[in-house]
């Protein structure tokens, strides 16, 4: 008989009834059978939009690489150094790598204060590029339920088109602790991640980004 979870991190042989029956105590871990409707989920910015900046350089937010297995919709989890699954009743509303960049190019306008754009604008004269890697973007059961945690880890880096010159690169890394056994705990702990990493992004831009429009140096 299959294994399913009926909490994070917590494997118990089911009986299909009972599986049914505990299918709403907290995030179920798809091994490839059909279940019920997935719950839709996002990831939401709380701040501001980007001011209307006039001046300034203009930088280009690259669609995101992603590393296996991360650029459809279906949730990663982590089960060890070569296991992974997926969230069995959950799904995000798109795909991770417009969520990611939406995401980023609304926050990084608005807290590094910079003009940004992003999906089908590269035609327009930008100063910078910054690209984006998702490394991690998992949901990562513990051996106990309060171990539980989600792992969130993009590496930007941001280069001058005019000359090609590399400005910068940082990997950002974020892994809060899922406060619950729901769906909705884990995604409410990916949201966190995002919050905070893009706290770090903004400042790690805000010291780089005046260089897109200097001369390489």
């Amino acid at each position: 008989m299959m294994p399913i979870f009926s909490k994070p991190g917590r494997a118990i042989g089911l009986t299909v009834a009972a599986a049914m029956l505990l299918g709403g105590c907290g995030p179920l871990i798809s091994f490839g059978s059909n279940g019920p409707a997935a719950d839709v989920y996002t990831l939401n910015y709380d701040g501001a939009f980007g001011p209307e900046l006039k001046e300034g350089p203009l930088l280009y937010f690259d669609e995101p690489h992603v590393a296996e297995g991360l650029s459809g919709q279906k949730i990663a989890v982590r089960l060890g150094a070569h296991k992974r699954s997926t969230l069995a009743n959950a799904r995000w509303v798109t795909g991770l790598t417009t969520l990611v960049r939406d995401y980023l190019t609304r926050s990084l306008s608005d807290e590094a204060k910079t003009r940004a754009i992003g999906e089908g604008s590269l035609d327009v004269k930008v100063d910078c590029r910054l690209g984006m890697k998702v490394w991690s973007f998992d949901f990562v059961p513990g051996q106990k339920g309060e171990d539980d945690a989600v792992d969130v880890t993009i590496e930007l880096s941001l280069i001058r088109l005019r000359d090609g010159h590399f400005i910068g690169q940082h990997t950002f890394v974020q892994t809060p602790s899922v406060k619950g056994p729901s769906d909705d705990d884990v995604m409410d702990a990916f949201n966190v991640a995002m919050r905070a990493n893009s706290r770090d992004m903004a400042k790690w831009l805000s010291a780089l980004k005046d260089q897109c429009a200097a001369p390489a140096g």
